[in-house]
């Protein structure tokens, strides 16, 4: 009697090049929308009216930590402390840079149409770098 023919083993198939992966899978697992910011925001801010300002690590833990179960049951969400966390340093990073376009010279800001608006030398500068 003939022994069963074995399959070759299958080579392996090698990884896919790293792509680049947009900015939300950085930090967290889901797509962060305006609303959740906004929910985000809210929470944080009535933390920050009820006496708990980020004055210290303690203080700041514990608003964060209430931010995030409100957000959390808002939008049926079961994330970490650590993500709102880091959600918090980018927002923080992304004020801090806005700040800093608004305050150098040759840039203000139009409320009505809410864009920043630059003069023609500052501009032509910036679009030669």
């Amino acid at each position: 009697m003939a022994a069963p023919q074995q399959n070759p083993p299958v080579p392996a198939t090698p990884a896919p090049p790293f792509a680049p992966r947009p900015q939300r899978h950085y930090f967290y697992n889901t797509t962060w929308t305006k609303r959740h910011d906004n929910a985000f925001i809210q929470a944080l801010y009535y933390q920050a009216l009820k006496g708990h300002r980020q004055l210290s690590r303690t203080t700041n833990m514990h608003s964060l930590n209430h931010a995030r179960r409100l957000v959390n049951a808002c939008f049926n969400f079961n994330f970490k402390y650590i993500v709102f966390k880091r959600r918090l340093e980018r927002l923080h990073l992304q004020y801090t840079t806005f700040k800093t376009i608004l305050e150098s010279p040759g840039v203000v800001w139009d409320r009505q149409r809410n864009v920043v608006l630059f003069d023609e030398d500052r501009w032509n500068d910036l679009v030669m770098v």
